[in-house]
């Protein structure tokens, strides 16, 4: 028997079988979509952490200024108060104006707004690693005014930390699915060209093909087909996502929602190609040499 017969399942007309011929378009559209999906979570995900690293110290405290008679003493004694606690590295009074800008989105017409007398806001920025005592400076704050607020960002941090993480999770569960798509794929495709050609195969084990060579061609042309397909995913997501942003800026989307595309998801969205191919590889590989292995 020969190890190498002359006649290979190159002979084999397995890239022209009717389902072979859309494993580019599906592997196409999938890693389209796959990397739409991830530059989004991801950007997303990564202004979340900036905003939760941003405000990881910061407190913010409401000082109601209706019926004061003095609102500039009580702001004076506040700021006083507040940058004699040592956990304190700064505190700001936020301007009437910025305060207008943030009710904005939410009012419309601030200058509805401009005859009303508003809280004041002080943004303060705690020490690093410092121990802070919240119920001793809410005290403190509250001799000088007892409706005063103080506001944890912490709050927000762990509902953003949450928003985060499921963002993310949710990118690494649809690579995982479009895998699992690729993966049934090919095998669909691969069980099918077996089928096919059958009898030519049953010849070429005869004269000595092992299941390793034929395994071998298969995974090949599976390989080359899923990489040719994600490289099209890939040419024509990039320009979409790029459209994305700057559609984004001129319809002045929030920040934290802008399709970015970084220098981390460039090189993932260019390893998806790649990434698929191995899938498919993996695939037929395993197709064929279980379909082989229960023939004999």
């Amino acid at each position: 028997m020969l190890n190498h017969p002359s006649q290979t399942i190159d002979d084999i007309p397995i890239g022209q079988d009717v389902s072979s011929r859309y494993v580019c378009w599906i592997v196409g559209l999938m890693v389209f979509l796959l990397s739409l999906v991830f530059v989004g979570a991801m950007s997303i995900s990564t202004s979340l952490n900036q905003w939760n690293l941003s405000g990881s110290n910061r407190l913010t405290i409401e000082l109601p200024m209706h019926g004061a008679t003095n609102p500039e003493s009580v702001i004076q004694s506040a700021m006083e108060v507040l940058k004699k606690m040592p956990t304190v590295a700064r505190a700001k009074l936020v301007d009437n104006q910025e305060i207008l800008t943030l009710l904005q989105p939410w009012v419309g017409q601030v200058n509805l707004l401009e005859d009303l007398t508003l809280p004041a806001l002080i943004d303060v920025d705690l020490k690093q690693n410092a121990p802070l005592n919240l119920d001793e400076m809410t005290a403190k704050l509250r001799v000088i005014s007892p409706d005063v607020r103080v506001e944890e960002h912490s709050q927000w941090q762990q509902m953003l930390e949450k928003l985060r993480l499921s963002l993310e999770v949710m990118a690494y569960l649809f690579i995982g699915l479009i895998a699992a798509t690729v993966f049934v794929t090919i095998t669909l495709v691969t069980r099918s060209s077996l089928a096919t050609h059958s009898s030519i195969i049953d010849v070429l084990r005869l004269v000595g093909a092992n299941n390793q060579y034929i395994a071998q061609k298969f995974q090949r042309r599976a390989f080359w087909l899923a990489m040719k397909g994600g490289l099209w995913g890939v040419i024509f997501a990039l320009p979409t996502i790029l459209f994305l942003n700057w559609l984004s800026l001129r319809l002045g989307v929030s920040e934290a929602l802008k399709p970015t595309l970084s220098f981390f998801l460039l090189i993932a969205i260019l390893s998806l190609p790649f990434f698929v191919g191995c899938t498919s590889l993996i695939a037929a590989r395993f197709s064929v040499l279980r379909t082989l292995a229960r023939l004999g």
